[in-house]
């Protein structure tokens, strides 16, 4: 019989602390690319997950529900990298940056630009639209 337990609060500062400790050692200390260091930390935290009781198909199933929560970002991500290209190749970027310098001073155009993307991003409720058009100018 399988019996699965819950972790206590040391054992997730263990295992959360253990791949945080490989990655920035890895990265730090030995130059290890990122890639190796994920998959070793993916292996940390299967094992950690195993000790607690769960079996191989589980954690895989575990695993890709969490990549399948993800997946909607990546594709916002795409989205946006295609309207920020699309804005550049036709010459948006530039104009606004021309014309705003145009009738804004340039000492006042940074912070004017910041609290134009604050108040966007608040009232549109996405950081995502506010990157991919007046983020970018």
């Amino acid at each position: 019989m399988n019996v699965r337990k819950s972790p206590t609060f040391s054992q997730a500062l263990i295992c959360f602390g253990g791949m945080m400790t490989m990655i920035i050692i890895g990265v730090l200390v030995f130059g290890v690319n990122m890639h190796i260091l994920l998959l070793a930390s993916i292996i940390w935290v299967s094992f950690n997950a195993y000790f607690l009781g769960y079996k191989f198909p589980e954690i895989k199933d575990i695993m890709n529900g969490g990549v399948a929560k993800g997946i909607g970002a990546c594709y916002i991500f795409i989205l946006v990298g295609i309207v920020i290209a699309a804005f550049i190749e036709s010459g948006t970027i530039t104009s606004l940056v021309y014309y705003g310098l145009d009738i804004i001073n340039p000492t006042v155009f940074l912070p004017a630009g910041l609290l134009l993307c604050a108040f966007m991003s608040l009232a549109v409720g996405s950081q995502f639209g506010t990157v991919a058009t007046a983020g970018v100018i």
